[in-house]
């Protein structure tokens, strides 16, 4: 299953990359004080190449239809990993489940296009396969919408953030 999901936001790329994708403040404050995720964690953060290399263990709110839960033995985590290279405003990702990963794929990437002075639109383009007999389809449609649900939130949060902090 394909899906897009898209945004806008207050600021420039260099800004919305700096003071918010890669900032900890930022992320915990999304993460764990508005999403709500149980836990968000930076396993490696490094700048290598003009390419920075980020790998993040998530726990999300374990929120899935019940069949969806018991196949991945009633609780999700995962490990995001991705690589931004800054001059293209291009982050692509993995994401590699605790559970599973054999069975399910994640993966795509994001991108910032500017929109205006100090305005930028983030295009988030994503594939999720899950080949679990019985649930797949039901685990794909999860995932799109789950998707869908956190990245309005983390845009309402971002856009919220920016002008409160001024940046």
């Amino acid at each position: 299953m394909k899906v897009t999901i898209s945004h806008e936001f207050q600021t420039d790329a260099e800004t919305y990359w700096s003071r918010c994708f890669l900032d900890e403040t930022y992320n915990r404050a999304l993460f764990i004080d508005t999403l709500k995720f149980p836990a968000y964690e930076v396993i490696e953060g490094r700048e290598e190449g003009g390419v920075f290399r980020r790998k993040v263990r998530v726990t999300p709110k374990q929120e899935a239809p019940a069949p969806v839960l018991k196949a991945l033995g009633g609780a999700f985590s995962y490990i995001e990993q991705g690589t931004l290279d800054r001059s293209k405003n291009v982050y692509r990702f993995q994401v590699i489940p605790g559970t599973l990963a054999e069975k399910i794929r994640a993966e795509g990437e994001f991108r910032l296009e500017k929109t205006g002075e100090k305005s930028v639109r983030r295009v988030v383009d994503m594939t999720v396969e899950v080949k679990i007999f019985g649930i797949g389809g039901l685990a794909e449609g999860f995932v799109s919408k789950s998707m869908q649900d956190t990245y309005s939130k983390a845009a309402e949060f971002t856009n919220k953030y920016l002008k409160d902090k001024g940046i």
